[in-house]
């Protein structure tokens, strides 16, 4: 008997550790993505993140501006998470941030359409780095 309740107790830590993890991850996505926007929003950072979602995404820049005139309260992390998405299911970004835009979380979205967090994870980071520092990563560089 002892040895089950053990167990349970043992499956329990697992679960509880497994929930904070996701909430942690989904805090630091969420504060990224925050992070981008408050960054692009200064002079011609906003240019910079239109740029690396580009060379990140191959979205011409033209498409990812049009965009944002058309949902102009989505930041450029909005905008990348769109574009990566709809590359990764062949929908329209558009779709995507309007279900943004309507409440539901890009983690949400992500899994509905099976597109794995550390593929936004790292294109965001990608933009956050050259919005910063002016540098593209060196994938990107080849790339584009």
């Amino acid at each position: 008997m002892k040895k089950i309740a053990y167990s349970m107790l043992a499956a329990g830590l697992v679960l509880s550790w497994g929930t904070s993890a996701f909430a942690a991850e989904n805090k630091n996505f969420e504060q990224k993505a925050d992070d981008l926007n408050a960054t692009a929003k200064a002079g011609e950072k906003f240019n910079a993140a239109i740029h690396a979602i580009s060379v990140e995404t191959g979205v011409p820049e033209d498409r990812l501006r049009d965009m944002h005139q058309q949902h102009p309260q989505a930041g450029p992390a909005a905008i990348l998470n769109a574009s990566v998405l709809a590359a990764e299911t062949k929908e329209s970004p558009e779709v995507f941030l309007k279900n943004h835009q309507n409440g539901t979380r890009w983690e949400d979205i992500a899994r509905k359409h099976h597109v794995p967090m550390e593929k936004l994870n790292v294109r965001l980071d990608n933009v956050k780095r050259y919005v910063d520092t002016g540098k593209l990563p060196e994938k990107a560089r080849r790339r584009g």
